[in-house]
């Protein structure tokens, strides 16, 4: 027993799940990338599947960003985190752009199944 098939062309969207896995763990420490690729593999399906109930599935792959938890580390790991800058621009994100890739995505309908990387270009090297 489902819910009824939704006609997006005549109900608006019920909803939008957001998954955020981090795109600058990627690379590093086997064991968390695989578990962060799954957390991305999953959007797609996931869009697939809820679809039908008019629900969006979309991912933010966020790279270094000025957080409570980075802007708290010690200096020695501040120093490492924040030394991987992405070609543009040259410093880590902010929770302001982070929060308008957000609401851009809740704004358009047509983004459904799809992991946008929000990293200015940047890929993490193998090791850190």
């Amino acid at each position: 027993m489902g819910l009824p098939a939704v006609d997006s062309s005549a109900r608006p969207v019920r909803g939008a799940l957001r998954r955020f896995p981090q795109a600058s763990t990627r690379s590093i420490r086997p064991v968390y990338a695989a578990s962060k690729g799954g957390v991305a593999g999953m959007v797609l399906p996931l869009a697939r599947e809820l679809g039908e109930h008019g629900i969006r599935v979309m991912g933010i792959a966020p790279g270094v960003f000025e957080t409570p938890m980075t802007l708290n580390l010690a200096p020695k790991s501040r120093e490492v985190v924040f030394a991987a800058v992405p070609p543009f621009p040259r410093r880590p994100g902010r929770a302001d752009e982070f929060a308008s890739l957000l609401l851009a995505i809740v704004a358009n309908p047509m983004l459904n199944g799809e992991v946008i990387r929000l990293d200015g270009g940047f890929r993490m090297p193998a090791r850190v």
